[in-house]
């Protein structure tokens, strides 16, 4: 037997020695066998540790160019998106913002019409719609204008205001030839917004002449396009008798209001003055086929929802079809404020309409 020292290096740097009794011909196999068996497990160790750690420093792989241009495709996308609901959402809040404003002044505009309802400011109309219109207004309507035109334009903001019309009947009674004057009136109110302009200024209201704040009469022909499945459609053309513009036409946009104002020379009218439309308010969708003088009525407002009358004994929708009628646009505003049908720039002015009647009391004098 012999004896052999095995030394083993550990990490305090210090000497141990083992002292063991082996078969001499395997002692050297198994000193060096433990030795090499602790070296590689140490070693071992360490490299895995090296392995471990370098794998921890470097990460995975980077993204190559494809997963880049896929992922940047796919953002523009969504930022296109995103983008693109910004203007529509604008719209929306803007027309959200008229519509609410338009309903407090029509609101308001009621109240005073009822305040100043006398019969001197209100007179009778004979079922005609009237309005202060141009150079040569209908002169019932002076005594309303003068009224009402100091208080058109929103005081609290005045990039609104609204442009009036109203109708009263009287009845005829023959026995003692006097007349009586019914104690109602139709009034309808279309609020508009200032669209060429920062806002409504006097030069809106001016007296004598065609002005954003008043209606501007014209002749419409209506076609009805129920029986053909196609859309209502009205044409315009110059009201000379009312002082209408030459082109009224040029005052046409999406979103304008049109409201009748005398369809006595319609023969379903002649047969039965219930089938009137006078007072009727319809708004303007797109031109047709591209023309200047035609347009078709917005779907919802339109002739398709027309009340029915009995005309020679047939029940008869009240439409103001057949010839030309009398009516008032409220559209695109003047440009320069300065009338006439040359200046008129911008899209419609109109926010919204509004109909109601009011009591007309008589005047105090009378009392």
């Amino acid at each position: 037997m012999k004896q052999v020292c095995v030394t083993v290096a550990q990490a305090s740097g210090r000497c141990i020695a083992q002292r063991q009794n082996f078969p001499a011909m395997s002692l050297a196999s198994v000193a060096s066998g433990r030795l090499a068996d602790g070296l590689k497990s140490r070693s071992g160790s360490r490299e895995s540790a090296r392995v471990a750690g370098g794998s921890m420093r470097r990460g995975r792989p980077a993204f190559s160019f494809t997963e880049v241009l896929f992922a940047v495709m796919i953002l523009g996308i969504g930022f296109i998106m995103v983008a693109a609901m910004f203007p529509v959402a604008i719209k929306q809040t803007q027309e959200t913002v008229e519509e609410t404003t338009a309903a407090g002044v029509a609101k308001g505009a009621a109240s005073y019409m009822a305040r100043v309802g006398t019969n001197s400011n209100f007179p009778s109309t004979l079922g005609k719609v009237v309005g202060y219109a141009g150079p040569a207004p209908n002169a019932t309507a002076i005594p309303f204008w003068q009224a009402l035109s100091g208080n058109l334009i929103l005081s609290t903001d005045s990039r609104y205001a609204w442009v009036p019309f109203y109708s009263r009947t009287q009845t005829a009674n023959t026995t003692n030839n006097t007349v009586t004057l019914s104690p109602y009136a139709q009034v309808t109110i279309i609020c508009v917004s200032a669209r060429n302009s920062a806002n409504f200024t006097n030069a809106d209201l001016k007296l004598q002449a065609l002005a954003n704040l008043q209606g501007r009469p014209a002749l419409a022909v209506f076609n009805d396009g129920s029986a053909s499945n196609v859309p209502d459609t009205i044409t315009l053309s110059q009201d000379t008798a009312n002082g209408g513009p030459a082109n009224p036409g040029a005052g046409m946009a999406e979103g304008a209001y049109i409201i009748v104002a005398d369809d006595s020379n319609l023969p379903n009218v002649q047969a039965n003055p219930l089938a009137s439309s006078n007072g009727n308010v319809y708004r303007i969708g797109i031109a047709s086929n591209g023309s200047t003088t035609t347009w078709e009525l917005l779907p919802g407002s339109d002739m398709r929802n027309a009340r029915y009358v009995v005309v020679n004994g047939n029940p008869t929708p009240a439409r103001p079809v057949g010839a030309a009628v009398h009516v008032y646009l409220v559209g695109r505003g003047y440009g320069n404020s300065n009338g006439g049908d040359t200046g008129v720039a911008g899209p419609a002015m109109d926010v919204a309409a509004y109909s109601t009647f009011i009591q007309v009391r008589p005047d105090p004098s009378s009392h």
